[in-house]
This record gives C-alpha cells, structure tokens and sequence, in this order.
C-alpha cells in the first residue's frame, strides 16, 4: 500500500502542478478585462453609481453626469449581481445617487442557470463580490 501511495504521489503532483500553472496563466491572460476594471472602479472616489444590465453600460455614460459617478453595470447582470455591488459601493463611499436603470429580463433572470452562465464564474475570479464558493465557478479551466 505504501508503494502504491508513493507512486500514485508521484504521479499526481506534476498534474496538480501542470493544472495550477495553467489557471495562473489563464488569469493572467484575461486580468484587462471588464469585471476587473469595474472591480478598479470602486478604488476611486464616486459619488453616484450606475447598476443595471447591458442598457444601462451602454446607454448611461457616467463621464457626462454632474456628479462623480461609477458605472457598474454589465452585460447579463442581474438584480442580485447588482445588490452585491451596491453593498459594495456603500461600504467605500457616501453615495448621494444610485441609478438603477432595470428591465424584465434583469429582474427575472438568473445568471447562474441561463445561456450567460459563463459569466458567473467571473464575478467569483475577477471582483470583491462572492457569489458562490464552488470549484466550477471558481477556476478558469
């Protein structure tokens, strides 16, 4: 048995060493992306923040408000995404503004179950928020 653990040991450690090499490199391969910048955006001083799906990142240009603004919004974010963030944003900064900027789709879909699924596992990768501690939302590969 000892042998056989000895071997098996042997076996496993360069794969377990291949695998974490290769999900560093994926990181940083994708560290410029959306959910980082937006992950960025809370660093700076705000004083309203933009939350909503695809219309509101595209539609609300927060450069243009008269107030300091952040927008957080993103392509298949849905409400629940969008009250973590928010939890987020109070926890840096006193806001005097949210702009919520909502549509049916974002009110009753799910990120986790539906066609943007994919999406899920960045939140957990690439941002402060936590949406859910398992392996398969956690890990690039």
């Amino acid at each position: 048995m000892k042998s056989f653990l000895n071997k098996f040991s042997l076996f496993i450690l360069p794969v377990f060493l291949f695998l974490g090499c290769y999900e560093a490199i994926l990181r940083d391969a994708n560290s410029s992306n959306i959910y980082t910048f937006k992950n960025n955006l809370l660093n700076q001083e705000f004083e309203a923040v933009v939350l909503g799906s695809s219309h509101a990142l595209r539609d609300v240009i927060a450069e243009d408000l008269s107030y300091n603004t952040i927008n957080l919004a993103n392509v298949s974010q849905t409400i629940n995404i969008d009250i973590l963030w928010l939890k987020e944003a109070v926890k840096r900064q006193k806001l005097k503004f949210i702009i919520l900027n909502y549509s049916i789709p974002t009110l009753t879909g799910d990120l986790e179950s539906g066609i943007s699924s994919w999406r899920f596992k960045n939140y957990n990768i690439y941002t402060s928020i936590r949406l859910d501690y398992s392996a398969k939302n956690n890990f690039e590969f």
